[in-house]
């Protein structure tokens, strides 16, 4: 199960380059004017037979789809700083864009559709092609078919659905977990689906919950804490981490859970719930 070694190695490439793309990003938003920021800027005009124009056109349908405009910036700026350019600039600032788009297509592979990942990938071959730039594509990983795959999926699904646009810096720790399902063996999924649902947990969706309900098919139950509810002294504290808060809620009700706890087929604790407990002395 998993990827070929040569994919592995695809996998590890494109890690690196997130941080490259990172950096040439830095250096393309550098060039901008301080006042770019405070004050609207029109949308650059692309003509329909710029080599330019799918990339402009797939800038538009990422960020209506609820793509960050931040990660998508560089296919506003790439227009205006190319025809300015010595061709070896040219030829790196087209390197950069193509990294870009590897980073956008890896981070939100859960949130563009089939047409728009299509429309990312041939939005520039035409100036790729011309100019003769080499490119290796680097592959996402697309799931093993397993269960915990399958589930993983469709609560990133689920999670990108309801909080599109605002999952931006969840959605790069749930990439990370997902390519490590790439290699996980059936108990690693599980584990790795446990910490989907502490990162999916903050946004308070729908996701997690599913994920929960999939693990309870593995025996692996959750340890019950519900916003509200009194905490009882006599739990477990190898079950429960509380932390004491002043609040206006009634004194021992949980005002918050931070963490979703589980309990192994054995019922040995697995992972503790993280819950905020009211004083009632606000």
């Amino acid at each position: 199960m998993g990827f070929s070694d040569e994919q592995k190695d695809a996998l590890r490439r494109l890690h690196k380059a997130c941080a490259e793309v990172q950096q040439a990003l830095d250096i393309l938003l550098k060039e901008e004017t301080s006042s770019s920021e405070s004050t609207p800027v029109a949308e650059p005009i692309v003509e329909e037979d710029s080599p330019f124009h799918l990339l402009t056109q797939f800038q538009k349908e990422a960020i209506q789809a609820g793509v960050d405009p931040v990660d998508v910036r560089f296919a506003g700026i790439a227009p205006e700083r190319f025809p300015e350019l010595p061709e070896e600039k040219q030829r790196r600032l087209i390197g950069d864009c193509l990294r870009f788009i590897d980073k956008i297509l890896w981070k939100y592979h859960f949130l563009l559709s089939d047409a728009q990942k299509d429309l990312a990938k041939n939005s520039l071959s035409e100036i790729v092609q011309s100019m003769g730039i080499e490119h290796e594509e680097v592959p996402v990983f697309t799931g093993s078919g397993s269960p915990s795959c399958d589930a993983f999926a469709n609560a990133a699904k689920t999670m990108v659905k309801e909080n599109a646009g605002g999952v931006t810096d969840t959605l790069e720790e749930v990439m990370k977990l997902w390519d490590k399902l790439a290699h996980a063996d059936e108990e690693q999924e599980l584990l790795l689906v446990r910490y989907a649902i502490n990162t999916m947990q903050p946004l308070g969706s729908r996701a997690s919950d599913a994920l929960v309900s999939f693990l309870a098919t593995k025996g692996i139950r959750e340890v019950p804490a519900q916003t509200g509810a009194i905490f009882d002294e006599s739990y477990s504290p190898g079950r429960y981490e509380r932390r004491r808060i002043r609040s206006s809620h009634p004194r021992n009700s949980i005002v918050q859970v931070h963490q979703r706890g589980f309990l192994g087929k054995d019922g040995v604790p697995l992972q503790r719930a993280i819950v905020s407990v009211s004083d009632g002395d606000a």
